[in-house]
């Protein structure tokens, strides 16, 4: 299981994940993907509410964007691109 310990603070979790990402991301080709990709696996925490499981995902949106982890020159065979732009 990604994470051993269900009561890990969210902030764990966020940083647990995102520290996983190229794995856990592997094969992801936009942001919306990404998304879903999180969603699913932070969805089966079924210790998280809805809106924990929701903090979480945009928690770690968070931390990739700020690691300019959706740049192209990353990703050069699946460049992550958002039909809008991101505000920082």
């Amino acid at each position: 299981m990604l994470v051993p310990n269900f009561r890990m603070k969210l902030n764990e979790l966020i940083n647990a994940l995102a520290e996983q990402a190229d794995r856990l991301l592997e094969g992801a080709r936009s942001r919306v993907e990404a998304r879903l990709a999180l969603g699913r696996i932070v969805e089966k925490n079924a210790q998280l509410s809805t809106g924990e499981r929701e903090a979480v995902i945009d928690g770690v949106m968070s931390v990739l964007e700020d690691a300019c982890f959706f740049t192209e020159e990353r990703w050069s065979r699946s460049p992550f691109r958002s039909d809008t732009p991101v505000s920082h």
